[in-house]
Formats: C-alpha cells, sequence, structure tokens
C-alpha cells in the first residue's frame, strides 16, 4: 500500500514538473525570464509562438537582424526575420500582433510592426521591457501582484498610420465581425482605416463549441494564444484579434503596439478561435471568432494592450427594431467609450437597416433614439424623420449624434446605461418642396395680425399642400420698418439659426445640452420665421430680445465674451407629414397705424 501511495505522489510531482517546464502548459503564467535590448545581438537565432489554426499554439523562427536604438521617441525596435512553412508563404499576418518572440527561451518582446508589401517577412518587435511599462500604469495591476521595476516611462505618441510604404507601421488589427452588413464596410472603410483595423466577416463560436472543434483548455490566454479584444457582442459582433504576449498570474499583455492608444479603456477580452490564415499579397490575415468573455481589457498604450482576466467590462446594452417588409429586431452589447460609442452604433442601426429586404433608396424613414444616461429618470430622446435616396447613412449620423455629444460634453462625465434605436420604412417617398410664400393683407400696423400662408409641391408634383398660421406683429413696430418673412426647412431654418444666433446653440450648462438635444428641427415641419427690426443680445446660450438701448451698448462692447447679437426673430413651425425642402421668402412693410 506504502508503495502505491510512493508512487502516486511520484508521478504527480513528475506531472506538476513536465507542466511547468513548457511555457505554454504553465497556466497560469507567471513570470518569465526575460533578455534585455542590451543582450541581443544581430545573427541570434530563436523563435515565436503564435495560433495559425484552431487554439494550438505553433511556433516559427526568427534571427535577429538588428536593434534599431531610440527608433522612436524614448522607445527601441528589434528587427527579426521570421522563417518556418506558414510565414514564409504568407509574410507578416494581420492578426500575429503581440505574438511572443524568444532567445535562448527568454523573451524578447512582441511581434508587433512590419513594412506594407513587403516582399519578404522581416518585422519589428517591441521589447518586452517596454510593454511591462503598461502593467505599472494601472493601479488595479501594480496592486495585484505586478510592479515591474527598472523600466523608463512611456512617452504617447500617435498611433496614426503613416502612408509611406518605406515606414514601419503597426501590424493592422483585423477586426472581425458577424451580423453587420456588408455595405456597412464600404461605408465606414476611411473611419475603419483611420483605426488601423481591417474588417472581415466572419461568425461567433458562443460558449457552447460542439462538432469536431476541439480546443485545448491550456492553450487559451497564454503567451501566443489569440485573443479578441470585443467592441460588440450578441446578435451583431466586432472583435479585434491580436495575440497574447505575457502572462503574470491573470495579467495579460498583448499586441506590442497600440491598438488606438486611448489610455485607460473598458473592453471585453475573450479567448479567440483561429478557424484558418488566409494568404493575401495585400493583407494576408488569420480569420478568427472570439470564443468566451474571461476579462478585460485595461489599457491601451505606445507599446500595447494590457488585461485582466475575472474583471469584465461595463458594455452598453442596444436594442434596434426596424419595422419594414419583414421586421426586425437586434439586441447587442456595445463597448463604453467616448470615441468608439456613437460610430459602433452608427455602424451597428446601419447595419440593420441594410439588413431590411428592400435596400434603401427612394425612401422615407422614421428614426427615434432613446439614450438612458446614469442619474436621470427619462431619456434622452430624439425623434425624426428623414428623406435618403441613398444608402441611409446621413439619417443614421444625425439621429445617433446625440451619443457623441453626451460623451463628449463639457459639463460632466456621462455612463450611458441603454440605448434603444427604432426605425420604420415608408416606402413612398414623402418630399415636399416649399413653391411659395405670401400674406393676406399689405397693409401692415404695429399690433395688426397677418395670415401667411406657404404652398408646398409634393415629390411628384402633381399634388399641392398648404399650410398657414396667423401672427400677431409687435405694438412698438416703427413705422416704415422692412419685416422679412421666411417658409423654410428645418435644414435652412438650422443654418440661418447658426447665421443669426450663435450662442444660443453653445450651452452653458448641461440641462441646456439636454434641452438642445431634445429639442432639435424635425425633418417634417415647415418652419415660419418672422425677422423684425429689433435686436437684442444671446448671453452664455441665454436670450434677451428687448434691452433698452444703454444697456444693449455696453454688452455689445467687444470686452464681453459669450455675447451675441440676437435678431429679434419669432418663429413658427408646423407639422406636415411630408420631409420638407426649400424655402422662399418676402418682406412687407410696416405703415402708420
Amino acid at each position: 500500500m506504502k508503495i502505491c501511495q510512493l508512487f502516486l505522489v511520484s508521478m504527480l510531482v513528475l506531472t506538476f514538473f513536465t507542466a511547468v517546464s513548457d511555457g505554454s502548459q504553465n497556466h497560469p503564467f507567471v513570470n518569465e525570464e526575460i533578455m534585455e535590448v542590451e543582450s541581443i545581438k544581430p545573427g541570434m537565432r530563436g523563435y515565436g509562438k503564435t495560433v495559425f489554426s484552431g487554439t494550438k499554439i505553433k511556433r516559427f523562427n526568427v534571427e535577429i537582424l538588428g536593434v534599431l536604438k531610440n527608433y522612436d521617441a524614448k522607445s527601441d525596435m528589434i528587427l527579426v526575420q521570421l522563417t518556418g512553412p506558414v510565414v514564409e508563404k504568407t509574410g507578416i499576418i494581420s492578426g500575429m500582433s503581440g505574438s511572443p518572440v524568444y532567445i535562448n527561451g527568454k523573451i524578447i518582446g512582441a511581434l508587433s510592426y512590419a513594412w506594407a508589401f513587403a516582399k519578404d517577412p522581416v518585422a519589428g518587435v517591441t521589447p518586452i521591457r517596454e510593454m511591462l511599462n503598461i502593467l505599472n500604469r494601472d493601479p488595479q495591476l501594480v496592486k495585484n501582484g505586478v510592479n515591474h521595476k527598472n523600466s523608463s516611462a512611456i512617452i504617447k505618441a500617435s498611433s496614426k498610420n503613416n502612408t509611406y510604404n518605406n515606414t514601419l507601421k503597426p501590424i493592422r488589427t483585423p477586426l472581425m465581425v458577424s451580423g453587420f452588413d456588408k455595405n456597412v464596410f464600404s461605408i465606414m472603410g476611411d473611419k475603419l482605416d483611420s483605426w488601423g483595423m481591417t474588417p472581415f466577416q466572419s461568425g461567433v463560436m458562443g460558449s457552447g463549441i460542439s462538432g469536431n472543434i476541439k480546443i485545448e483548455e491550456t492553450d487559451l490566454l497564454v503567451p501566443g494564444a489569440a485573443v479578441a479584444a470585443q467592441l460588440v457582442q450578441g446578435d451583431l459582433n466586432a472583435a479585434a484579434i491580436g495575440t497574447v504576449t505575457y502572462r503574470d498570474g491573470n495579467n495579460i499583455l498583448a499586441f506590442g503596439h497600440p491598438f488606438m492608444q486611448m489610455g485607460d479603456i473598458d473592453f471585453a477580452m475573450s479567448e479567440a478561435y483561429v478557424h484558418t490564415t488566409l494568404a493575401s499579397r495585400s493583407l494576408s490575415a488569420k480569420m478568427a471568432s472570439p470564443i468566451r468573455t474571461v476579462g478585460k481589457i485595461c489599457q491601451d498604450r505606445k507599446a500595447g494592450i494590457a488585461g485582466k482576466i475575472g474583471e469584465y467590462a461595463k458594455m452598453i446594452p442596444c436594442s434596434a427594431e426596424i419595422t419594414g417588409e419583414t421586421p426586425i429586431l437586434y439586441n447587442f452589447m456595445i463597448v463604453h467609450n467616448d470615441l468608439l460609442t456613437a460610430n459602433l452604433c452608427q455602424m451597428a442601426f446601419l447595419s440593420a437597416l441594410l439588413s431590411t429586404e428592400k435596400q434603401l433608396g427612394e425612401v422615407c424613414m422614421e428614426l427615434a433614439i432613446k439614450i438612458y444616461i446614469e442619474g436621470r429618470d427619462e431619456p434622452v430622446k430624439l425623434e425624426n424623420v428623414y428623406y435618403d435616396p441613398g444608402s441611409g447613412a446621413l439619417p443614421i449620423a444625425q439621429i445617433t449624434q446625440p451619443i457623441n455629444e453626451l460623451l463628449n460634453n463639457r459639463f460632466k462625465r456621462v455612463q450611458i446605461e441603454k440605448i434603444d434605436f427604432k426605425a420604420r420604412l415608408i416606402d413612398e417617398p414623402k418630399i415636399a418642396f416649399v413653391e411659395s410664400l405670401h400674406v393676406d393683407k399689405n397693409d401692415i400696423t404695429p399690433g395688426t395680425t397677418v395670415n401667411v400662408k406657404a404652398k408646398l409641391r409634393a415629390f411628384d408634383k402633381n399634388r399641392v399642400i398648404e399650410k398657414e398660421i396667423d401672427i400677431q406683429l409687435p405694438d412698438d413696430i416703427l413705422p416704415g420698418s422692412k419685416i422679412m418673412i421666411t417658409a423654410c426647412s428645418s435644414i435652412y431654418s438650422r443654418l440661418l439659426n447658426l447665421e443669426r444666433s450663435p450662442e444660443k446653440f453653445k450651452p452653458a450648462n448641461f440641462k441646456q445640452l439636454l434641452n438642445l438635444i431634445e429639442n432639435r428641427e424635425l425633418n417634417n415641419e415647415i418652419f415660419i420665421r418672422v425677422l423684425l427690426p429689433t435686436y437684442g443680445i444671446s448671453y452664455k446660450g441665454l436670450q434677451f430680445p428687448s434691452l433698452p438701448p444703454s444697456i444693449l451698448s455696453i454688452m455689445t462692447k467687444p470686452n464681453y465674451s459669450g455675447t451675441e447679437m440676437l435678431f429679434n426673430e419669432k418663429i413658427y413651425r408646423i407639422k406636415t407629414d411630408w420631409v420638407v425642402n426649400g424655402n422662399q421668402s418676402i418682406f412687407i412693410t410696416s405703415e402708420k397705424g
């Protein structure tokens, strides 16, 4: 019995030491031995680790070509040449960013930079010491046991891609998307390109992985494993794919270059499964899918990204409901981020529109958005109707603009709790143009009531719509004064607002901002604007239309900031069943009473 127990203990000890002897099998991974840049010499040979298929980590060979000292501000770059059956065929692969590179079993850094259209697989490696600095930036990472000393500070620099082909650039990040309409990416291509991402249509594997796909637990989120930064999750998905460089307990370093260099972030971090590696002359890439969320990415810095397993990002629940030929409802979550949230919502809602049976063009659409924010009982609401003969991108950009205004306002930090979007498509192009404008009398006296009638002609030119309103003129209009009356669309009215009283649209506090968002001009309204010959001022968003001349002369002096001349203008809004376009104006003259 004792011999059996001794044999069992011996086998357990042997199994343990066998596991820890191979870095890829040590889980969780703690404190790999590091080779400093000063010890790296040309001609040294080693290997890198990444995933080319599935979750199995494979090696590729590297040879040191040299070290570029002070390549960037306070940063070095290690040049390496890759060899091996895969990389010699594909070149540097989008999605390899962060692949750890080793010399004599010691990690030297992360594969992270390359030349565009290079014939040979030559790449730049970000030194591991510079990446370890990221962990020192996050108090949570430091207090949880990671404190790598003797490292210099990282100087933040722009991550915008250089357009010259002879410059080392960050390896482009593949953005794996599913559920999105393919046309979205041609429309949003410039935006994605400026973020350093290239979209690929993929799928989501989810937590219930089945079939013949075998995933080794020991291959997940250790150095060399595929990792996903998830920006959108649910019925729509978008995940940026890279490679884990270094793991210390539950702390992860990856990419080796900035994602977008946004500093402190809060993105979902997932394991990833690589379906295949696609070889291409322009851009080879890993075709991958996120598997399951296991933590969050909390730092996005010049030398890479850092995340923590077991802590989860706060994402925004969103819904997109489309009523048309085929009703569609999407439910998904989006990262809470000042830069990305509004743009990702725009992509998601546009995709929902384009996924209807009838592609857009020659349709009207009623759009509505509700933005629930922390500390406010009622959501911030915006509704409007649009006519757009193109892709629908412009209406979606306009209806989602308040998201950006809330997240980037100058008054307070806003936490968005939920976003609901609804769209109703109308096949008939219900658009009308302002054709003419007239008043019912020629003798205009102070205090009199004038009937103003605007005539609109429908899109098909066979139907005429008339809208009228009675306007009472002020009693203090001087005889001989000219009064300008304009009938116009919401777009033209907005332009007149910005020209005549711009300070009115510069909120002085958060309450004013909410008021401006929720009371924007509607496209199915016709605006009757009566410009009167008396003036006032607008001061920090507040209007003072009838000031005494003495006060007016003082407040309009150039030594008062935030003051603009305010035209004394009465604006009337009349709702119609049509999207209004165009404008017409007439002048009337005040006679003696």
